[in-house]
C-alpha cells in the first residue's frame, strides 16, 4: 500500500506540475522585440524599418522636428526609389569608361606577365603576338567595306 500511495503523489505531483507550466505563458507577459519590419514598397523596392533608421543615424535625410521623423524619412525614401526608378528608365547609355579603364589595367597586367618590361623588344614581340591573335582570331572589320 506504501508504494501505491508513493505512485499517487508523484502523479498527482506531475499532473500540477503540467498544469502550472501550461498556465505560465497565458499569466506571463511576454514582449517581443521588434527586430525589423516591411514600412513600404516603393517601384518594386522593399524599404524596412531598418532603412528609415539607417537614414536617420547617418543623417542621410533630416525630418522636420515638429514631424513623426520615421513617416518623415519613409515619405523621402519612397519618393527616392521612385525618382531611382525613373532614372533608370530613361538613363541614357552610359560611356564604358570605367569597364574600359578595368580592361586597359587587365591587359597590361597581362602583357607585364607575359612579356618582361625591361627586354628591349618587348614591344616587338607584343606586336608578334597580336599579329597572331589577328591570324587566328574570329573578327570581321567594316571599315571602309562599302568604298
Amino acid at each position: 500500500m506504501g508504494r501505491r500511495t508513493v505512485s499517487v503523489g508523484r502523479a498527482l505531483s506531475a499532473f500540477c506540475l503540467c498544469v502550472w507550466l501550461l498556465a505560465l505563458p497565458a499569466s506571463t507577459a511576454v514582449r517581443a522585440e521588434t527586430i525589423d519590419r516591411v514600412l513600404a514598397v516603393a517601384a518594386g523596392h522593399v524599404i524596412m524599418l531598418s532603412d528609415v533608421t539607417a537614414a536617420l543615424e547617418f543623417g542621410w535625410v533630416t525630418p522636420d522636428p515638429s514631424s513623426d521623423p520615421v513617416r518623415e524619412v519613409l515619405s523621402k525614401l519612397i519618393d527616392r526609389e521612385l525618382v531611382l526608378a525613373e532614372v533608370d528608365r530613361y538613363t541614357p547609355p552610359e560611356k564604358h569608361l570605367h569597364e574600359t579603364v578595368r580592361q586597359n589595367l587587365r591587359i597590361r597586367a597581362y602583357q607585364d606577365q607575359r612579356f618582361t618590361p625591361a627586354n628591349p623588344r618587348r614591344q616587338a614581340l607584343i606586336d608578334e603576338w597580336v599579329a597572331g591573335l589577328r591570324r587566328r582570331g574570329d573578327f570581321v572589320n567594316l571599315y571602309g567595306a562599302g568604298q
